[in-house]
């Protein structure tokens, strides 16, 4: 009797792919395994990260709800009611102008792309009128060679038809040959003058390219005009020392800043309105920035061909003379509000 081994045959044969497919199942277990803990560790570091994101906005909460207390204190008390509302009034001050600054610096950008726009359109129209002439040339050219040649041909057919016989046959022939070329002459320009319009209307239909950029130089321009409102409004505020005032409510908290007792805290909030009043209602301001932007310009000095911002130091006798000349009374000593980047000037800036 034969054993198992002889009659199945093939059987031997299966041990080997069974456990080749034992491997592959395992592997396939084990990169599925891999995947998880990848998985696994992407979204431990989700779950790390939104902890620490509720911990920061409990701790901003916590913050939050502290200033509000301490605010309540000092509210509590009369007489730091008023010192907190001249912080406030400061602060604001600081806001007003350097939303003053923003507003004015967006205005000049928008002025000058305007220019830009206006200067390339004009450069734009000029050179398309030169290039439309030129076209209009070559087409009045190709059409005269056109009636040339047209007219040459009628003639020659004309001179064809009237030699009969058989002994003008040479010279049909000759003027045969002469009008297969004026003909091919006449279609080419044809072909000619079609392209030449077609060119002429696309560049008499085409519209000028838009520009959102403007130059170095009024770039420059508009950021050394900033620099000058920016001077002017401490100016304006310096005058009862507000500005400094203003920059002080903004770097330090209201617990560490007293204004006096309430009679003084009075004062300034009288005096603040007055201030902001000026600034919004000095009809010789236009003047007073030219003559500023002018004096930074020949003093101003860039670290680079392409910097837009000049170097503090370069612009801080013009500003200090400024100070000094401007008929408004200071106190202390001259501040260069681009060194000191008063009413958050550098913001304001173009780039």
């Amino acid at each position: 009797m034969k054993d198992a081994k002889e009659l199945t045959g093939e059987l031997p044969i299966l041990g080997p792919r069974s456990k080749k497919r034992e491997d592959e199942r395992l592997l396939t277990l084990y990169w599925n395994r891999a995947e998880l803990k990848k998985e696994f560790r992407k979204l431990r570091d989700q779950n790390y990260a939104l902890i620490r994101k509720l911990e920061s906005k409990d701790e901003s909460r916590q913050l939050l709800q502290q200033r509000i207390e301490s605010l309540e204190t000092l509210l509590a008390n009369p007489e730091a009611g008023f010192n907190a509302i001249v912080f406030f009034q400061l602060r604001f001050v600081w806001r007003t102008c350097r939303a003053e600054l923003e507003k004015f610096s967006a205005q000049l950008l928008s002025q000058q792309l305007q220019r830009a726009r206006r200067a390339q359109l004009m450069r734009f129209n000029q050179e398309r009128a030169g290039k439309v002439e030129l076209l209009r040339g070559e087409i009045q050219e190709q059409r005269q060679l056109l009636h040339q040649a047209g007219a040459e041909r009628q003639t020659l057919e004309g001179e064809i038809a009237s030699l009969t016989g058989f002994w003008n046959h040479s010279r049909r022939r000759k003027r045969k040959v002469r009008v297969e070329e004026l003909s091919a002459a006449v279609e080419g320009y044809s072909s000619a003058i079609e392209q030449l319009i077609e060119e002429k209307t696309a560049l008499e239909q085409a519209q000028a390219p838009e520009t959102d950029s403007t130059s170095v130089a009024a770039r420059r321009l508009i950021n050394l005009a900033v620099i000058a409102l920016a001077q002017q409004h401490f100016d304006y505020f310096d005058e009862k020392g507000l500005a400094r005032l203003a920059h002080e409510a903004m770097i330090k908290p209201i617990e560490e800043i007293k204004y006096g007792h309430r009679a003084d805290c009075i004062r300034y909030i009288e005096e603040i309105p007055k201030a902001i009043a000026k600034m919004n209602s000095d009809a010789g301001l236009s003047d007073v920035l030219r003559q500023r932007t002018a004096a930074l310009r020949g003093a101003a000095q860039y670290k680079s061909e392409g910097d837009t911002v000049p170097r503090p130091e370069s612009i801080n006798a013009v500003l200090q003379h400024k100070i000094a000349t401007s008929g408004v009374p200071t106190v202390g000593e001259p501040v260069n509000v681009l060194a000191s980047d008063f009413w958050d000037v550098c913001a304001a800036m173009t780039p």
